[in-house]
């Protein structure tokens, strides 16, 4: 999955029209601080981190990543959001279990 960076910026950075909807706020709101905890790596000590893992680690970023920017353009093109919404909210809760269980 190739994830366009200025474009992950821009929808990282905008948040028109989201104001209204303050539980999709706060979902993008983790969503981009567990993607930039992804980033960082390892900060524990535990044993080196296997090839899987990090293919694990890095796909489900991606998959919040492209998350991000499709809601973004939803939102500015007055599109519902609903069904991306739900697989974010699913994407968050797995990176969030791989942090916790990989690189904390």
């Amino acid at each position: 999955m190739i994830i366009f960076k200025k474009q992950y910026e821009k929808a990282r950075t905008g948040t028109a029209g989201i104001d209204s909807d303050e539980g999709l706020k706060a979902l993008l709101d983790e969503a981009k601080a567990l993607v930039n905890r992804a980033g960082q790596g390892v900060k524990g000590e535990r044993s080196p981190v296997t090839m899987i893992e990090k293919i694990q680690i890095s796909d489900t970023t991606k998959l919040v990543q492209k998350l991000i920017m499709d809601i973004d353009r939803d939102v500015k093109k007055g599109r519902p959001y609903d069904k991306d919404r739900e697989k974010l909210e699913t994407a968050v809760s797995a990176l969030r279990t791989s942090i916790e269980n990989i690189l904390d």
